[in-house]
């Protein structure tokens, strides 16, 4: 009977082993160990708070995407503006003004009281103004659930007779004899007007301020 170490095709795997080197063992340990430092980190991390900063809620009527509650193909100025006098007055008005909130109150619209000391536009901003106004993207159909508190008014005159939108840049609703409100692009324009006009108004430029953050997606504003 043949032993088992006969055959010659029985290996020695104690003829095999080799000693481990001790460089090789160790680097095995330190890998090992940035390993399990890497996994705890990434496990008990929590980023820090900025500091300085300021963030906004988001606001219940603003659209990140506004195109898709623009007016669909086909809606004309007509559509808005059904009264015939009113759509001259907004294509080609004889004067503009923009009268804020509030000063001596002269002007009254309802429950709203405004400045009868207008601000009339220059040339340039005229034409920007009006572009908007005849621009269908400047609007998106009405019907948001909000306290209309306008900031400014928009007096404009045709053949004598005066028309007026009223402006809440709050909840972009416009109070005319119109039936529209404002898209996110309108109230980009429209406030671009409004304060180029009326520089010292500060409440404008906040509005502005604020707009071009949710414009640009960033609600997180850095203080000095």
């Amino acid at each position: 009977m043949r032993r088992l170490t006969d055959w010659p095709e029985v290996v020695n795997f104690t003829a095999m082993q080799r000693p481990v080197s001790p460089a090789i063992f160790i680097a095995a340990l330190l890998a090992s160990a940035c390993a399990g430092v890497l996994v705890t980190l990434q496990i008990t991390y929590k980023p820090s708070e900025p500091r300085n900063e300021v963030r906004y809620s988001p606001d219940p009527f603003y659209d990140p995407m506004p195109e898709l509650m623009l007016y669909p193909d086909g809606t004309t100025l007509e559509t808005l503006y059904p009264d015939a006098g009113f759509l001259s007055a907004v294509r080609a008005p004889e004067t503009i003004s923009i009268h804020l909130i509030g000063g001596d109150q002269k002007i009254v619209l309802g429950e709203h009281r405004f400045s009868s000391q207008g601000g009339t536009p220059t040339k340039e901003t005229e034409i920007r103004l009006i572009r908007a106004l005849c621009s269908i993207s400047s609007y998106e159909p009405p019907g948001k659930l909000c306290i209309f508190d306008p900031a400014a008014l928009l007096r404009l005159t045709k053949g004598g007779v005066q028309y007026d939108m009223m402006f809440c840049f709050h909840c972009r609703q416009i109070e005319s004899d119109g039936g529209a409100d404002m898209s996110a692009r309108g109230v980009e324009t429209f406030l671009k007007c409004f304060c180029d006009t009326l520089p010292d108004f500060k409440d404008l430029h906040e509005f502005r301020r604020i707009s071009t953050l949710r414009r640009n997606g960033t609600t997180v504003l850095d203080l000095p």
